[in-house]
This record gives structure tokens, sequence and C-alpha cells, in this order.
């Protein structure tokens, strides 16, 4: 009998025990926390964007023809811009390489008064960019120099006097012109 109830005893605390166990709670897993303030800017990105512009056109004209003459043309002119834009950038170590492209539509219009007697509309119809970049990060500031191409379509509606009387020239130009610059960029 006193085997048995040594038996018994032990058999109770081999099982009681794990029973006893399955009731502790887990231990949660061990998540190591990324680095405090870490800010990357590998990636690429798509956004619109929309706003008002401004002109100002100021042409001189001269000839030496008979009779010789000179003449003064001033623009001014404003309205809406909107559009949209994608870029990527690659992040190695600090230093970033980036492409970006954008596109508007612009309302921007305005004429010259009718300061030689006829009434000169300008008005800047689109704008496009492409540009790169190459910068370096501090933290989660970026300092980059950038540059590219940019495209304006403009239209330039004059009257004429025509030899069978009055018409109106419609004249539609793609301009462009190279630009560099440097930015800064930081995360808020």
């Amino acid at each position: 009998m006193k085997q048995m109830i040594v038996a018994a005893a032990a058999a109770f605390a081999f099982l009681g025990g794990s029973a006893l166990a399955a009731d502790l709670p887990a231990k949660a897993p061990y998540y190591k926390a990324p680095p405090a303030g870490f800010y990357g800017w590998t990636g690429c990105y798509i956004g619109v964007q929309g706003g008002f512009g401004s002109m100002r056109s100021n042409n001189s004209f001269s000839s030496s023809g008979h009779p010789p003459f000179t003449a003064e043309e001033n623009t001014n002119g404003d309205g809406g811009i909107f559009g949209g834009h994608l870029g990527c950038n690659l992040q190695y170590n600090q230093w970033v390489l980036g492409i970006e492209g954008d596109g508007e539509w612009t309302g921007i219009k305005g004429d010259d008064g009718g300061s030689r007697g006829d009434i000169n509309e300008l008005s800047a119809r689109w704008l496009a960019s492409v540009r790169g970049r190459l910068g370096v990060t501090v933290g989660s500031s970026l300092l980059y120099a950038t540059g590219g191409v940019a495209f304006m379509g403009r239209r330039l509606l004059s009257p004429r006097s025509g030899r069978a009387g009055s018409h109106q020239e419609d004249d539609h130009r793609l301009d462009h012109w190279w630009w560099l610059g440097i930015r800064f960029r930081t995360e808020l």
C-alpha cells in the first residue's frame, strides 16, 4: 500500500506539473525594432500639382530698311496650371541618384493691350520637363543637384494686314531650354 501511495504521488507530481505548465502564459516572440530615425529615399512616386503662373514678355524690333523703324511690344499675362509628375530614386549609402519628369496644361494668357494699334495675344499652352538628380543625405534630409531640359508650347495670335485685307496670324512654337539647380528636401 505504501508503494501505491508513493507511485500515485509520483504520477500526480509528474502529470500535474505538466498540466500546470500548460497554464503559464507563452513567451512573446522577440522582434528587433528598426534603427531610430531611419529614412530612405529609394522608390518611385507619382503625383499631381496645380497652381497659378504669370508671364512677362518684352520684345524690341528694329529695321534699317526704308523707312527705318523701331517698335516695342510688351505682353503680360497670368492663368492656372495643372499637371502631374513621376520619378524614381535609388539610394546607396548616403548617395541618392534619381530621375523625374512632369507635364502641365496651362491657362496662362495675355496680350500687349494694343500698344501698336493691334492686339497681339500670347499664351503658354503646356509645359514639360525631364531632369536628373544626384544628392547626399543627412539624416532624413536630402541636398541634391538637379538639371535637365524643359519645354513650353506657346501660341502667338496677331492680326496682320494683307494685300486682300486683314487676316490673323496663328503662330505655334515649341521653346526649350536647359537648366541646372540645387535643391533641399526634408522629412517633416
